[in-house]
């Protein structure tokens, strides 16, 4: 877990925090699922960690998970 709590800080460094995508704005971000769906490198994950970032900053309260991590992979998200 301690690893996947160290890819979520590094994430959020590395996300460009100042240029926003139209579809933030009209994403219900209170649903209790969200799913964003489309080609490989159109944003889709900047998004979500620009609104992690934004609304969370370095809390504990929300984590992001890239499920194609190898830690992930290995030990499994249960």
């Amino acid at each position: 877990m301690q690893i996947i709590r160290e890819v979520h800080q590094r994430v959020l460094r590395l996300y460009n925090k100042k240029y926003f995508r139209y579809l933030h704005r009209k994403v219900n971000w209170d649903s209790g699922a969200i799913c964003i769906f489309g080609a490989r490198g159109t944003g889709k994950t900047t998004m979500i960690v620009q609104h992690i970032a934004q609304k969370y900053g370095n809390s504990d309260e929300a984590l992001y998970i890239a499920g194609d991590h190898p830690e992930v992979l290995t030990t499994g998200l249960y």
